[in-house]
């Protein structure tokens, strides 16, 4: 990849999908950014990223060349890059944006929904004008494990923020993106809209109420368990951010292990 810093004239610079809509312009932002530029002009010290195609298309700095083009800045200082696809081109447009800042939900559900939609439609080759080639065509898809890593987050978090970007309610999405409910909140939420929408759709071909237990029964095998382990994950984390200086011995988890397996078969036995 070629990292060497140039000049570039804004004019030539161009903005397309996915990379101006996974992270919006926010007005304070522009304006912060505007006083700075009129006082100092454009900081070198912060170049626009470039991904250099039969174009130049902007992957990172996109509030910055809009306020250089408001204020009349002719030139901007860039870092050009290559990359094969489109694909790879914004996972790395959104890890620069995680390196520097925390993101948001919203961001993490934009970034997810666009990564899903190339990969259904093949992440093909990005022509200039923001189009899909239909000679290229690269692998299918992204694991869950590559996005994860894209977001710096847990593998389960980008399943289940998956998840809720494919099939929840805009007002589920909209109540964890503003903080109302949890990821693990907003993600059974989804499940049970999947389960109650699957339901509607069979009442003109019913199953039985056998049928309905085994597929209740598998649900909950993975339910119940995932959420045990979440809400230990939850307690540990307490643990460790509350009382950083305690540190156990082997001897000590191997107590608290048996403990826990010792109230686990009792707990479960319940279900029998």
């Amino acid at each position: 990849m070629n990292n060497k810093q140039e000049l570039m004239r804004t004019e030539l610079l161009e903005t397309q999908e996915p990379f101006s809509s996974v992270f919006p312009i926010q007005d304070a932002v522009v304006k912060k950014i505007t006083a700075k530029m009129k006082k100092i002009g454009f900081d070198p010290a912060h170049p626009i990223i470039v991904w250099m195609k039969d174009k130049p298309i902007v992957l990172d700095g996109h509030t910055r060349l809009q306020v250089a083009l408001s204020l009349g800045i002719e030139e901007v200082s860039v870092i050009l890059k290559e990359f094969d696809d489109v694909g790879e081109a914004l996972d790395y447009a959104v890890s620069q944006q995680v390196e520097r800042r925390n993101i948001t939900l919203g961001d993490m559900l934009r970034y997810i929904q666009a990564a899903d939609q190339l990969a259904k439609r093949g992440r093909k080759k990005l022509e200039p004008d923001g189009s899909n080639s239909s000679t290229e065509p690269l692998p299918k898809g992204k694991s869950a494990e590559r996005l994860a890593k894209v977001l710096n987050v847990s593998t389960k978090k980008a399943e289940r923020l998956r998840r809720v970007a494919k099939d929840g309610s805009d007002d589920t999405k909209r109540a964890m993106c503003d903080g109302e409910i949890s990821v693990t909140k907003a993600y059974e939420d989804t499940l049970a809209k999947c389960a109650a929408d699957k339901a509607e759709s069979a009442e003109n071909n019913p199953i039985s109420p056998e049928e309905q237990l085994r597929l209740a029964m598998k649900y909950r095998l993975k339910n119940i368990p995932e959420n045990m382990i979440a809400a230990l994950e939850k307690e540990i984390k307490s643990e460790k951010t509350h009382y950083p200086d305690l540190h156990y011995s082997e001897k000590q988890i191997a107590a608290m292990k048996d403990a826990i397996i010792e109230k686990l078969d009792i707990i479960l036995n319940q279900l029998a």
